[in-house]
């Protein structure tokens, strides 16, 4: 990893983990959370808190407004305030291209970077749905540096549906820039509350997995579900 992406990457990481901490703390959600998050029962409680979190949009702008920025001064406040507009939920992880992703979100189709990790390593069978938070980053998008998915391969007609809708979001323009990208989260997500979707549920990135294979009707979700893990950690 160059000195750069380095430098990127610690910053997201830094950032991420007090606010992690602030959510935690507001929200009681684990007994003990104590950054840096260095194993997969770290990460699950990780994931569980940042349900919580993006559960209740004023808490970004209620960490910025404690205490904690001063207390911190690693933490990138700019960075944070930006992550009002982050998206988390279920996406369809389409295409890995070493550290780049294409993933599709309800008509949309965002370039996803990760600062530490190779996507073709995270993700490796395609499409696949994932559950991550996706935050606006510089002039890019990066995500949370947590992701659930699960295991094997997608077949059958959801595999085809989903293809022709990540073909005709493409022909439209993929978004890579973040300025784009925070348009297109506050459509999602102002979709998702219209429609009454709650995307920190677990059930409903069952109900995405089971759409991807053709097995809503039947309720069957055929795939072992991996625990979260951290973008730099060993997928098993």
């Amino acid at each position: 990893m160059d000195e750069s992406r380095k430098m990127k990457h610690e910053r997201l990481t830094v950032t991420y983990e007090a606010l992690l901490m602030y959510a935690n703390a507001n929200n009681a959600t684990c007994i003990y959370f104590e950054p840096p998050v260095v194993d997969d029962d770290m990460a699950f409680r990780a994931m569980q808190i940042a349900n919580e979190l993006w559960d209740d949009e004023t808490l970004v702008n209620r960490c910025l407004q404690s205490r904690l920025p001063l207390l911190r001064r690693d933490i990138d406040t700019q960075l944070l305030s930006r992550w009002v507009d982050a998206l988390h939920g279920p996406v369809v992880c389409m295409e890995t291209h070493d550290d780049r992703a294409l993933l599709l979100c309800e008509g949309s189709v965002f370039e996803v970077v990760s600062y530490k990790r190779s996507w073709d390593r995270m993700v490796p069978y395609v499409p696949d749905v994932i559950l991550t938070t996706l935050l606006p980053f510089d002039d890019e998008i990066a995500f949370d540096g947590f992701l659930l998915r699960h295991t094997g391969h997608a077949e059958g007609h959801g595999v085809q549906r989903v293809q022709r809708e990540f073909e005709e979001a493409c022909e439209r323009g993929i978004i890579r820039d973040s300025t784009q990208f925070v348009r297109e989260s506050r459509r999602i997500r102002q979709l998702w509350r219209t429609v009454g979707l709650d995307p920190t549920s677990y059930t409903v990135f069952e109900e995405a997995v089971a759409q991807l294979n053709d097995a809503l009707e039947q309720s069957c979700y055929p795939y072992e579900l991996k625990l979260p893990v951290r973008e730099w950690d060993a997928v098993s």
